[in-house]
């Protein structure tokens, strides 16, 4: 349970930690009304397993990054050389030491967008932004997100790829060299 305190005539939230069982600090507030809001919010949160931890939350995004490409051992080379040059020319610029509870969804747009600008390939696009979402997507699995920033993120299309038919004659051609 949460609990409220008079601190240096301000206002204390008190909680345990659901995962250490240490009491921390949910913030000081002047009105006691504030800080009564705020310790309802985080009984409730705590209560219905939505509480993050503070300090999983301000993991620098590399690190948790780096976590996360460890883990996946089951990957071929050629796969995590191509995570590796991913992060390193395109995420780890924009997003490598902002913490993790710092990107938002708004960052990610622009991110895309000046990649497209940039005039990278609308696939070059949809691979980085698709990686950059595998590792925030497994914070949120880790209970080190509330929500992933980069869902629902507006991508560019995928360009068409040309169709080739075969004409009439091609086909009589292919049907004449049938064998019998």
């Amino acid at each position: 349970m949460a609990r409220v305190r008079r601190h240096r005539n301000k206002w204390q939230v008190l909680y345990r930690d659901p995962a250490t069982h240490r009491e921390r600090s949910a913030g000081v507030f002047d009105r006691k009304v504030d800080a009564t809001r705020q310790r309802r919010a985080v009984e409730y949160k705590t209560q219905t397993g939505e509480w993050i931890d503070p300090t999983l939350q301000s993991t620098p995004y590399i690190d948790w990054a780096q976590t996360w490409i460890d883990t996946k051992t089951h990957l071929r080379p050629k796969t995590l050389a191509g995570y590796e040059s991913l992060f390193n020319a395109r995420i780890f610029p924009r997003f490598g030491d902002a913490r993790l509870r710092d990107i938002r969804s708004i960052d990610v747009e622009q991110w895309i967008a000046t990649m497209h600008e940039e005039g990278l390939s609308p696939l070059t696009v949809r691979k980085a932004h698709g990686l950059l979402s595998q590792t925030l997507k497994a914070a949120v699995r880790s209970r080190m997100l509330p929500m992933n920033p980069a869902d629902g993120a507006s991508l560019p299309r995928p360009e068409p790829k040309e169709m080739l038919y075969l004409s009439p004659d091609d086909v009589q051609r292919l049907a004449d060299a049938l064998p019998e």
